[in-house]
């Protein structure tokens, strides 16, 4: 893609989700090297969708992709692991029953619960913006 700027400072998984046009709005790591990372996302096109990142291979990834093919494969690793929905009450209701077989599980329900409330909000002030997320506290 060649949005992507290559160096050897180039980031994590996060600065991919960007490239693909979506907003990270919360993102719940377990909190060690080798843990998962959790992120709940909106699209452009106003779709919410969850991905559980298992491990370090994708931070690893992200941090050595040097070539053009090594980023585009990453990319759609990362945009298959996606689970899209089309609003936030859909999002909310599919959260609510979600089960992830890896990562800590006290993270994920963290996540679960941190999620559920900021989706709570969304519904509530149809208004609110990605840019609030910075801000957002559970």
């Amino acid at each position: 893609m060649s949005e992507l700027e290559w160096a050897d400072e180039f980031g994590g998984l996060e600065e991919f989700i960007r490239v693909l046009g979506h907003d990270v709005l919360l993102r719940v790591e377990d909190g060690f090297y080798r843990g998962n990372t959790r992120l709940l996302l909106r699209s452009a096109l106003g779709l919410y969708g969850v991905v559980n990142l298992a491990g370090c291979s994708g931070c690893y990834l992200a941090a050595v992709c040097r070539t053009q093919e090594q980023a585009d494969q990453l990319l759609a690793a990362i945009r298959r692991d996606i689970a899209w929905k089309h609003n936030a009450r859909a999002m909310r209701d599919y959260l609510k029953v979600l089960q992830w077989p890896s990562g800590e599980p006290n993270k994920t329900e963290d996540f679960r619960r941190q999620a559920i409330e900021l989706l709570n909000q969304i519904m509530e002030d149809p208004s609110w913006s990605a840019l609030s997320s910075l801000d957002w506290q559970p």
